[in-house]
């Protein structure tokens, strides 16, 4: 499992959890960040045909200010976790080098989107999910430009915030936005 949407000003973070009963084997599954728009819409069909079980989790924005990024970061994980068709004697393994909130054995695995396939097939699908909350809300909020900048910081998104202050979809904790 895998979660995307730490570090930009708007939208939530989002969490994939994947599930499999065998090795994942696709070529070019790789770390999200490493990979094009185009690479990742390429790779998703096969990463669904290939998974036993798949699930998504958001945490909100207004949740994220209440109890900060990294605590939503777990929550979204173990959500995503539980939303899972999963056998009782599942590990799961998550990316990054903490545990998350769920009642199964785990593997915190550093850099495990690079490392370990089904996490780089949860790393693929938590970025798609997002980038569409993203596209979806640029509709809702125009001006900001999140269908190009996916709410991370960037010169345009920052200068927008200053001319139209912070939207529903910021968060507001975070410092561009107050």
């Amino acid at each position: 499992m895998d979660e995307v949407g730490r570090g930009p000003l708007a939208g939530g973070v989002v969490a994939a959890a994947v599930a499999v009963e065998n090795p994942l084997e696709i070529e070019g599954l790789k770390d999200s960040k490493e990979l094009t728009h185009k690479s990742r819409l390429d790779l998703e069909p096969m990463i669904l045909d290939k998974v036993h079980s798949f699930s998504f989790s958001e945490i909100p924005p207004e949740e994220i200010d209440k109890i900060g990024i990294s605590q939503a970061s777990k929550l979204a994980m173990a959500r995503a976790v539980e939303g899972l068709n999963i056998k009782e004697n599942a590990i799961v393994l998550v990316d990054g080098p903490w545990k998350i909130p769920v009642e199964l054995p785990q593997i915190p695995v550093k850099k495990g989107d690079k490392k370990i396939s089904v996490i780089s097939a949860a790393s693929i699908l938590a970025k798609l999910e997002r980038d569409r909350m993203m596209i979806m809300l640029d509709e809702v909020y125009p001006g900001y430009g999140f269908s190009r900048n996916k709410g991370y910081p960037t010169r345009e998104h920052v200068e927008s915030i200053k001319k139209l202050g912070p939207s529903p979809a910021h968060r507001r904790s975070f410092k561009h936005c107050l």
